[in-house]
């Protein structure tokens, strides 16, 4: 039971395709104050889509590099390699297989030097895309820490939200800077902003004295 008054301390790290979204929040009472906040538009996951289009699932599909692959590229044909992209990219964070088949609709004529109507992208080439941005995300949570003061009375617990809340390399990496106390059921429907109050009721200390 927390003491009389006692304020229970929240990190709020919420990553979709908008932005990623970092909130320290303190709760007393029954009631959430933010403490620091800072929203990052150009690290949204939805940034990810086009690399890893152009730079693995481009290679895989067509057997060439990734510049001589694009060059020739239609706008049609980009198109539908990021939306392979952006589907190769949930299911890789959703499940830890090695692997993953891309089935290229028959006649896929805007795909050059396509080497077959099934590919197999490796689980680790899309992710080393996102490990990239994993370097940042982790920098901006250091930052709210150190804005909020939370810090200096000891690392606050986590609550992750977004699309990205289901990647396995992200719980492990935040995990490292601090604990993480839960990921919703079905983080890409969760709103990490203005839930302090249920993440409190959640984890059992709201409106204790």
């Amino acid at each position: 039971m927390a003491d009389a008054g006692a304020a229970t301390p929240l990190l709020f790290v919420d990553w979709d395709q908008a932005a990623l979204s970092v909130q320290a929040v303190s709760v007393r009472d029954g009631a959430a104050h933010l403490l620091a906040a800072a929203v990052e538009p150009t690290l949204g996951t939805a940034h990810l889509d086009e690399p890893l289009a152009v730079n693995v699932i481009l290679p895989a599909v067509t057997g060439l590099s990734a510049a001589v692959a694009a060059s020739g590229l239609s706008a049609a044909a980009r198109r539908r390699v990021v939306q392979i992209a952006h589907r190769l990219l949930r299911q890789c964070w959703g499940t830890p297989r090695e692997g993953w088949t891309v089935v290229l609709p028959p006649g896929e004529a805007c795909l050059p030097t396509a080497r077959g109507p099934v590919v197999t992208v490796a689980r680790d080439a899309v992710m080393a895309y996102c490990r990239r941005v994993l370097v940042d995300a982790c920098e901006l949570v250091r930052l709210v820490l150190e804005q909020s003061g939370l810090h200096a009375a000891g690392v606050p617990p986590a609550i992750l939200s977004g699309e990205a809340a289901r990647w396995e390399e992200l719980r492990a990496a935040l995990g490292a800077l601090l604990p993480i106390l839960g990921v919703p059921a079905h983080p890409e429907c969760f709103q990490a902003q203005g839930a302090a109050l249920a993440a409190a009721a959640a984890a059992g200390t709201l409106g204790e004295s």
